[in-house]
């Protein structure tokens, strides 16, 4: 359909097209299945989303129990390495002792020695 416009002393001729409302009805169907395909796409992005985020946050709790483990055998490695060297000290001390207690009775052996050399003199 042509409309005609009148401006002074020309003339402007518009063709307006009326649409058709099946065709809206048609364009408006197909817009919201686009709609709903986009929802859909967009609900399993998000449950992927809260997947990742899920590993994201185990792998981060594992990461943390790693470390605390590490931590812990760190920890039991310098106890063992101080039972180790007391262990050491108290060897060293046990052998000083030892040393001592020989040197004592060894001592009172040539005392007694010497007592009963004394005597037969």
């Amino acid at each position: 359909m042509t409309e005609q416009f009148h401006n002074g002393n020309k003339t402007i001729c518009f063709k307006v097209s009326h649409p058709d409302p099946d065709c809206n009805e048609s364009q408006i169907k197909r817009l919201n299945e686009n709609l709903d395909k986009l929802q859909s796409e967009v609900t399993v992005k998000d449950k992927q989303i809260d997947k990742l985020l899920k590993l994201l946050t185990a792998q981060s709790t594992v990461s943390n129990d790693i470390h605390t483990l590490d931590g812990n055998v760190l920890e039991f490695r310098a106890d063992i390495m101080k039972e180790l060297h007391d262990d050491r000290s108290l060897t060293a001390l046990l052998h000083t002792k030892c040393d001592a207690i020989s040197k004592d009775v060894n001592d009172y052996k040539k005392q007694e020695e010497m007592k009963d050399r004394m005597v037969n003199l």
